[in-house]
């Protein structure tokens, strides 16, 4: 993880400075406040965004706001050289540079509502949060869920980091994969055990924080397994177990760029360490999704190899070590991708988000295929 006296790029863009305001956000200056700030922006960089104070926290939004107590119209490099302090607002504002419309008086406080402190940094070094029993029972308000630090790593004893986390959680996965490839093992050996150590994760995360739905999705693939495998003996999971699973994570990967997937799949990873702010900003969403588009092709790939493997048996050697082999161009994909990853300036991120989005739908589409054609298609390996 960087060190921890990093703050946000130097030189955002238009889109990048709004949606950064929410970071710097000052509750105590805004106290009592609730107000709706649009951002009609032309220019160079033209867009509709808006900012959204209640509750003593802001959130960011593109788009035009329904009912918005304060409008900014401005040109995109009107608007940056007052965020950078290049020129005064109130100087910009009389001088007809931009126009302001509405609540006048939560436009003159915005140098304090928004004020970076010296200290500012987008990483979390605090002590991680030690949540009591079930803290989905808690009932936090959003705000205090929102405001509230991070925390270097998951809570819990056990000192890991979030993307140690990961590495455990796939470590329990290659168990998996590695006993469905070695059809002389007990069937029970490659489906209990994995289910007992996912279990002991998600018993853990329960108590100390609250488990990845990754986790429980999971939970709930290996306690199928035990079912079909050693349970049912179900031929065509005894068969291609190895190959559903490395599908069924494929799928995992994808489905979490979908919008409604408040994280991607990585993301639920590497946000410790990161203040809270941070985890809804494009400039963290967008590499991960990024990242979790690639694994989740990797996957697909590493399936197909697998099959390969299964059907030509002489070959099951060359073929099975590609499929593992595989994770390593990935990895390397990953440690250079997220470097810099806040640097990065795109025209649309949106539109980029959504192209990437996309080739995550057409990857659940072909893992789809892959997995009804290893079931009902492909005959049961010799």
């Amino acid at each position: 993880m960087p060190a921890n006296t990093a703050s946000l790029p130097k030189e955002l863009n238009l889109r990048q400075t709004i949606e950064g305001m929410p970071l710097i956000f000052n509750p105590a200056a805004a106290e009592g406040l609730q107000a709706v700030i649009q951002f009609n922006v032309s220019g160079k960089e033209p867009g509709r965004y808006y900012l959204k104070i209640d509750g003593g926290n802001c959130t960011f939004h593109t788009g035009v706001a329904p009912a918005a107590t304060l409008t900014i119209d401005t040109p995109s490099e009107v608007w940056l050289q007052v965020s950078n302090g290049q020129l005064s607002g109130q100087d910009a504002l009389f001088k007809g540079l931009y126009k302001a419309n509405g609540d006048i008086g939560t436009l003159i406080k915005m140098g304090e509502i928004f004020k970076s402190p010296e200290d500012f940094t987008i990483y979390d070094n605090s002590a991680p949060l030690q949540g009591q029993l079930f803290p989905l029972f808690q009932h936090k308000s959003h705000a205090e869920i929102s405001n509230s630090p991070a925390g270097v790593r998951p809570a819990g004893p056990i000192p890991l980091s979030g993307m140690g986390w990961m590495t455990v959680f796939f470590a329990i996965w290659t168990f998996y994969w590695i006993c469905f490839d070695i059809s002389s093992l007990n069937p029970w050996i490659g489906s209990a055990i994995p289910l007992a150590l996912m279990t002991a994760v998600i018993i853990y995360r329960v108590i100390y924080n609250s488990p990845v739905w990754i986790e429980v999705a999971s939970w709930c693939f290996f306690l199928l397994a035990l079912a079909l495998a050693p349970v049912m003996r179900l031929p065509v999971f005894l068969a291609w177990g190895s190959i559903t699973g490395s599908l069924f994570m494929a799928i995992l990967w994808l489905v979490s760029l979908a919008p409604l997937i408040k994280l991607p799949f990585c993301a639920e990873y590497s946000k410790w360490g990161y203040v809270r702010k941070l985890w809804s900003n494009s400039m963290f969403i967008h590499p991960n999704l990024a990242i979790s588009l690639v694994w989740g092709w990797q996957f697909i790939i590493a399936s197909s190899f697998g099959i390969a493997a299964r059907l030509y048996p002489d070959l099951f050697i060359p073929f099975t070590a590609v499929r593992y082999l595989l994770i390593i161009p990935a990895a390397i994909f990953t440690a250079r991708y997220q470097k810099g990853a806040l640097d990065r300036k795109f025209p649309d991120i949106d539109k980029t988000m959504a192209a990437l989005r996309s080739w995550g739908y057409a990857g659940l589409a072909v893992a789809a295929a892959i997995l009804l054609l290893v079931w009902l298609v492909l005959p049961l390996p010799q």
